[in-house]
């Protein structure tokens, strides 16, 4: 029987803790490593701009490692939110 190569896209979840927090003017969002920080008007935009914010830069990261970039890559972050006082996981959010 002769074998067969399969190519399939591994999307690998990265834990990354991220804070979140209401200001008077909305909200806030920083990451220690890598130095990430988001302002949005709600909390669900700041999560959204936070996970594109990381995935550029693992993904700037990851294009300097590489000589060639070939196709569309798709990267997952999950992200640990830290209310005051309590730690929350959201869901995974896959981010192209």
């Amino acid at each position: 029987m002769a074998s067969h190569v399969v190519s399939l896209r591994v999307i690998p979840c990265l834990r990354i803790e991220c804070k979140f927090w209401l200001g008077d003017d909305g909200w806030n969002g920083s990451c220690a490593h890598p130095p990430i920080a988001v302002h949005a008007g709600s909390f669900e935009q700041a999560k959204a701009e936070m996970e594109v914010a990381l995935a550029k830069h693992i993904e700037s990261l990851l294009e300097r490692s590489r000589p060639m970039h070939t196709g569309a890559g798709c990267l997952k972050v999950c992200l640990f939110v830290q209310i005051p006082r309590k730690m929350v996981v959201l869901r995974n959010s896959a981010v192209t």
